[in-house]
């Protein structure tokens, strides 16, 4: 790592002695109309010292930026014009310049003036009370040329001021391209039954693509089409539409009536999106192409590839008639290709998806084949993609890290990180990914291992004793564990539960807790990594020093959903030993003692139950400072009924309209039923004196 904090860390960096203690009231002068680095700027140091910066603003046929109280170029300034004109100057490329006297950067653009503003933001400290840069130089310029993050509004909305603070973050790590997937949460006009109630209208859209341009990020809308089409399909009047009777996921690609609606949304989201340069029409997963009996015979004659491009020439060609650059999944195009890529269209962006950790190696060849076919290729990684709670952070950097070097290596546009939410997490959770996405795109020489995960905490709390880093991958290693503890599957068959132990003894060899040996050793080391992270985070978030709190308080929140999962866990277990112990009493005729063990197992079941759903209460009250109900039909007027049934989606988001998906598995497994005979069953013995149960 590099002697400061820097995120993503510089290509070039030159530390050098003492350093830069600024004064309440000095300029941050600007050449040329570089208003958002100067703002950013500004704000960063009031935000961390309470100082307030001057900004003048200068003409100039250069760009540049400094820090002084003097409004003429200083001597700095030049040294960093030189410095940057001795490299090869490319977009968003910078040199940032400080020594005891000032700070001042040069660029090549507006973006790369801002980078510079980003770097020296993340540089800000603070010596007795005053604003503090250490001394450097720093050159620096991108790897890649597209630099993307995916957020995904399945299954949610955010409150707008939350997505609006949303860019400025992303841009402070010098993301450049953000892929919003829409669905429903656009206020159609012609297609208006399929708008969620708390999509964006025109306007806000519109505005929303601006505060992107005014941070170089790229806005790129997603309108998925062939699959994942149920926000679609699963209204009534679209039925005829369907590739598969009876499933909303997929449009048969022969109807015409696919591309009236496909067409009718990409006009009124593209208008909305004037002066973007791409436009994401989804296409992955379509598996049901094929099924319906004209789609059938078509494949018989011509083959799945054929019926798959027909589809995607169409949308693309209407994508480029309305001025933008098509991008597509790649997934469903390339299974059916054969190994010859030069089959395929050379006007499109190819985004190739793959999560696994060693993604880079298992698609190697297929890079390779693009690069052969001279086509345009953005590798998509996940910073999350289904795991149940938080993401597998350290798994997900292996996944992010490989990409961004193979990336690299092969000479391609770019990288985008994906947060598929079909666990339903909150985006807050996403950050050591995306950071991690952000220095992959950015500078991939640099491994994304647990010394970075050290080094995100520094740089995005302010942590810088590790114990915020062992936090984050301890969570995301143990997820799934935790999951599994109810479950024996994944989050995306929540449906299956263990169930409950028996109330009657069993033998030996057939016990519940015979059954769960292995999960209870886990359950033991869970809790206590659980217990660690509680403690950790709820200090931490008391600490003024820190920053992003919130993204702790949300984290914090999961993890109190977690801990009940495994005090539920516990409290079965020992309510088996409970009714075998009660079972002996009854038998040697104490009754009331009996009576006592089987009520004090069934109390500390139901405890544990409401333990999560009171940590329940408290994360939505949370995610509602940043999202809208996660029930949208509160929010639906009078006669428009929103339709929730997404019955295609195995994601456990799509379980319930409000957040109890994530105790989706706790209500369904009978334990409150098992809590309440308990309790029954112990008066009744204690009256009776006999065994409740057969």
């Amino acid at each position: 790592m590099m002697p400061y904090n820097l995120i993503p860390v510089p290509h070039d960096l030159k530390p050098a002695r003492s350093g830069l203690a600024s004064a309440n009231g000095a300029t941050i002068h600007v050449e040329a109309e570089a208003d958002t680095a100067a703002d950013f700027l500004t704000a960063a140091v009031f935000e961390r010292t309470g100082f307030g910066l001057e900004i003048s603003h200068k003409r100039a046929a250069k760009l540049g930026l400094w820090i002084a109280r003097s409004d003429k170029p200083t001597r700095l300034i030049e040294k960093a014009r030189r410095s940057f004109s001795r490299v090869e100057s490319t977009p968003e490329s910078y040199c940032l310049a400080i020594n005891s006297t000032g700070l001042a950067a040069a660029a090549g653009d507006e973006a790369g003036l801002f980078y510079a503003a980003a770097t020296a933001a993340q540089l800000l400290d603070t010596r007795k009370g005053r604003p503090f840069w250490p001394s450097c130089t720093i050159i620096d310029k991108p790897e890649t040329s597209f630099r993307g993050v995916h957020i995904d509004l399945k299954h949610h909305m955010d409150r707008l001021e939350y997505l609006w603070e949303l860019v400025p973050r992303l841009a402070s790590l010098k993301i450049n391209a953000l892929v919003l997937e829409i669905e429903d949460k656009f206020l159609y006009k012609r297609r208006g039954e399929i708008s969620a109630p708390v999509g964006f209208s025109q306007g806000q859209l519109k505005e929303f693509v601006r505060q992107c341009g005014r941070y170089h990020i790229e806005f790129v809308p997603l309108v998925q089409g062939l699959g994942h089409a149920s926000y679609i399909l699963k209204h009534s009047q679209y039925a005829h539409l369907r590739e598969k009777q009876g499933d909303f996921a997929e449009f048969c690609p022969q109807a015409e009536g696919t591309y009236e609606v496909l067409f009718d949304l990409y006009e009124e989201i593209a208008e909305a999106t004037e002066g973007t340069k791409y436009f994401h029409i989804g296409g992955d997963e379509a598996w049901l192409v094929g099924s319906c009996p004209k789609c059938r015979r078509e494949v018989e004659e011509v083959g799945k590839f054929a019926l798959f491009k027909r589809w995607l020439d169409r949308c693309s060609e209407k994508i480029k008639a309305l001025g933008r650059i098509p991008m597509v999944w790649d997934d469903m195009l390339i299974k059916h290709a054969g190994e010859d890529y030069s089959v395929i269209s050379d006007e499109l962006f190819y985004v190739r998806w793959n999560y696994r950790p060693n993604a880079a190696e298992i698609c190697a060849a297929h890079i390779e084949r693009y690069r052969e076919a001279g086509l345009r290729v953005i590798l998509a990684s996940s910073a999350e993609s289904g795991h149940p709670y938080l993401p597998g952070y350290m798994d997900h950097f292996s996944n992010i890290d490989g990409f961004g070097k193979a990336a690299a290596a092969a000479g391609l546009e770019g990288t985008l990180a994906t947060t598929w939410e079909d666990s339903g997490q909150h985006s807050e959770g996403y950050w050591p990914g995306l950071a991690g996405a952000a220095q992959a795109a950015w500078n991939p020489s640099v491994d994304l291992d647990y010394d970075f995960m050290r080094e995100f905490t520094k740089v995005f709390h302010n942590c810088h004793d590790g114990t915020l880093a062992s936090v984050y991958a301890d969570l995301g290693a143990l997820a799934p564990g935790c999951f599994s503890l109810l479950s024996p599957k994944s989050a995306y068959d929540s449906e299956e539960t263990y169930g409950v132990p028996s109330l009657m003894p069993r033998p030996s060899g057939e016990r519940w807790r015979d059954f769960h040996a292995s999960r209870m050793s886990q359950a033991y080391k869970i809790n206590a990594l659980l217990g660690n992270a509680h403690r950790v985070l709820s200090s931490e978030i008391l600490d003024a020093r820190r920053q992003n709190r919130y993204a702790l308080e949300v984290v914090l929140a999961t993890v109190r959903i977690m801990k009940a999962r495994a005090e539920l866990f516990f409290a079965l277990c020992e309510a088996e030993t409970a009714i075998e112990a009660a079972y002996a009493s009854t038998a040697s005729g104490d009754a009331l003692k009996a009576a006592g063990l089987l009520e004090a197992a069934g109390l500390r079941v139901d405890a544990a139950l409401r333990a999560g759903e009171d940590a329940l209460r408290r994360l939505e009250a949370l995610w509602q400072k940043t999202r809208l109900p996660q029930d949208m039909s509160l929010l639906t007027t009078p006669g428009v009924k929103y339709v929730h049934d997404y019955r295609n989606y195995r994601h456990l988001a799509a379980k319930t309209k409000d957040l109890g998906y994530l105790l989706f598995v706790e209500r369904r497994m009978g334990a409150d039923e098992f809590a309440r005979q308990l309790c029954e069953g112990a008066a009744a013995l204690a009256k009776s004196g006999k065994w409740p149960w057969a």
